[in-house]
């Protein structure tokens, strides 16, 4: 295998600590893996552009310039102008989050902001006066963007501590009241146009096992948590989505579930394509209108391929819909796991 076909390093772990920049930045790296993990001189032969920028790209540590961001989508076979409104997206919620407002043209993707003309920073070779006078110019603006941030925070926090009193109250009268009865998430239609034959069951039973905690997946701009229950007659593989934004997510996503063989030596050696079956792929086109609503695919209950082992059930999700999900055909594309259960046939 040559050095440019061979799969790229993988990176160093990138907790997400619900913030734009990381969510971004897993988000490319999940693009990457999805497009075999290619290394990044690969990418910017295809793209390029620098080796450098693009291991910037998706570091975490600030959010990438429009440049950047094209090249490594580029270099992966993404959606440029899909990458691009969610970098919008990302700027909008890191500007928020900062307290400040961008400029039109930093939304547009801009690589860098032009200082206002009565705000002229000196350049290489100017005077320390002229310097001087800048730097006097600024920090009252800077004051002020600084007092602007303290209130704005002060006046989110006073009204979520409102609205936790208030949930917190309604939730009290629901627990007491004598017509309360516990609720249950909608349950989203199977996608017709998916490829598997098997039927959607009706509710998930006590006995499901879900994964431990919401996984984010930036490319549906939702959260996802995959599910597993051993019946008689077979693994009953599900998911639950939510979204990631108040606003949920516009247009709708197409999630993707499948039962995952977990066979030791398929994973030692990342041959995952080796630990799914077509004949379990299901998918469902889901519509979410706000942060609260939670959706669940399936459950759909599967006869392994295989009589005896562990399974788990593996998915995925996109905005665009598809047979597959993207990656699909990957040896190094693995979806994201729910617990694993024995199955012996």
């Amino acid at each position: 295998m040559t050095d440019a076909n061979r799969p790229g390093r993988r990176k160093k772990e990138l907790a997400h600590d619900g913030g734009p920049v990381t969510a971004l930045a897993l988000a490319l790296r999940e693009l990457r893996v999805q497009a075999g993990n290619p290394p990044y001189r690969t990418m910017a032969e295809r793209a390029n552009v620098s080796q450098n920028v693009l291991s910037q790209a998706d570091a975490g540590h600030r959010l990438p310039t429009e440049e950047a961001l094209a090249g490594y989508v580029t270099a992966c076979g993404g959606d440029v102008q899909e990458w691009s409104e969610r970098l919008r997206r990302a700027r909008l919620a890191q500007s928020a989050l900062q307290g400040t407002e961008l400029s039109a043209d930093s939304l547009v993707g801009r690589e860098s902001q032009e200082p206002r003309p009565n705000n002229e920073a000196p350049v290489q070779g100017a005077s320390p006066e002229a310097g001087a006078a800048w730097l006097r110019d600024v920090q009252p603006e800077r004051r002020a963007i600084r007092q602007q941030s303290s209130s704005r925070r002060r006046s989110v926090f006073i009204t979520v501590a409102s609205i936790v009193v208030i949930v917190a109250l309604a939730a009290a009268w629901h627990l007491t009241s004598p017509d309360s009865s516990e609720g249950r998430p909608p349950r989203a239609k199977p996608d017709p146009t998916s490829t598997s034959h098997s039927e959607a069951e009706p509710a998930a039973s006590p006995r499901m096992q879900c994964r431990a905690s919401w996984e984010s997946m930036s490319s549906a701009s939702l959260y996802f948590l995959p599910c597993i229950e051993r019946r008689p007659d077979g693994l009953a593989i599900s998911a639950q989505v939510k979204a990631m934004t108040p606003d949920g997510v516009p247009g709708g996503a197409t999630v993707w579930i499948w039962l995952m063989n977990i066979d030791s030596e398929h994973l030692n050696n990342k041959r995952f394509d080796l630990t799914r079956s077509e004949s379990t792929l299901q998918s469902c086109r889901i519509d979410l209108t706000d942060a609260d609503q939670i959706e669940t695919c399936g459950p759909f209950t599967i006869q392994p391929p295989v009589q005896k082992g562990l399974y788990a059930t593996s998915g995925s999700a996109r905005l665009q819909g598809s047979a597959h999900p993207p990656g699909w055909d990957s040896t190094g594309f693995a979806g994201t796991q729910s617990p694993s259960v024995p199955w012996k046939g």
